[in-house]
């Protein structure tokens, strides 16, 4: 299942990790345990390499995310400040109009 929510994301790496470290109890080297894994399953990624993947999407993620919302908070701040005009130039216009 895909995400793109950083949390659930590390959620799923520490679940992978959590997997390797319980299969590399049963052997000597953290190689040993890659090739035991892709040997068991040739075309996935090792639980290692999956709890990577993961835990570096979802710090990609956390950027971007980080980044859009920068970016709308601006858009956002952009919009108020041109109401605000708006609103000053409707003001103006409306004394202007009572004066004539």
């Amino acid at each position: 299942h895909a995400s793109v929510d950083p949390k659930v994301l590390m959620a799923f790496s520490r679940y992978f990790r959590q997997r390797y470290e319980e299969l590399r109890k049963e052997f000597k080297s953290h190689e040993e345990c890659e090739d035991f894994s892709q040997k068991i399953d040739p075309i996935h990624p090792t639980p290692f390499e999956r709890a990577e993947y993961l835990k570096t999407a979802a710090h990609a993620q956390e950027v971007i995310n980080k980044k859009f919302n920068s970016a709308f908070s601006c858009l956002l701040e952009n919009r108020k400040e041109k109401k605000r005009q708006e609103a000053r130039i409707n003001q103006t216009l409306w004394d202007i109009e009572k004066i004539i």
